[in-house]
């Protein structure tokens, strides 16, 4: 593949990425629970698995392991996250959601849904029958970058 081939589909992911993110970001309710972007997107990390390290926090969410240090700990004192241990290895930290964190994650899911929902109402049945097609087309090739 040529260079401009190359540059152009580059710049194609950038915008879809943005678009989504916009819209996704959007659809989300945390400002009023006064978390960050970088803290939600923690809670939602968490959500996905029982426990992390910091290291797979920081993955998760693409900062650095200070940063993600930095991002846990006023969730922790919020009640939203706990710290826990290793019974193999005391020296490693794990964190994950509290009930209350679980609970609140499962509702901005609701919330963001009914969102989202309400946005798809404005496409036709064609539109939305593409999007699907599109969407499933571009997790397979995304896949293979």
């Amino acid at each position: 593949m040529d260079s401009v081939s190359n540059e152009v589909n580059i710049t194609a992911l950038f915008e879809a990425f943005f678009t989504c993110q916009k819209i996704l970001l959007n659809s989300l309710d945390y400002k009023n629970f006064r978390l960050t972007r970088h803290q939600f997107y923690t809670l939602l990390a968490l959500s996905g698995e029982k426990r992390l390290t910091m290291g797979q926090v920081a993955e998760s969410i693409a900062v650095s392991r200070e940063q993600a240090t930095r991002i846990v700990a006023p969730l922790v004192e919020e009640g939203y996250v706990k710290r826990c241990y290793d019974e193999s290895n005391r020296k490693l930290v794990l964190v994950a959601l509290t009930e209350y964190g679980q609970e609140f994650i499962r509702k901005e899911k609701v919330y963001v849904r009914e969102q989202l929902a309400a946005r798809f109402e404005h496409l036709s049945q064609q539109e939305m029958e593409r999007f699907l097609k599109c969407v499933s087309e571009m997790k397979e090739i995304l896949k293979k970058l």
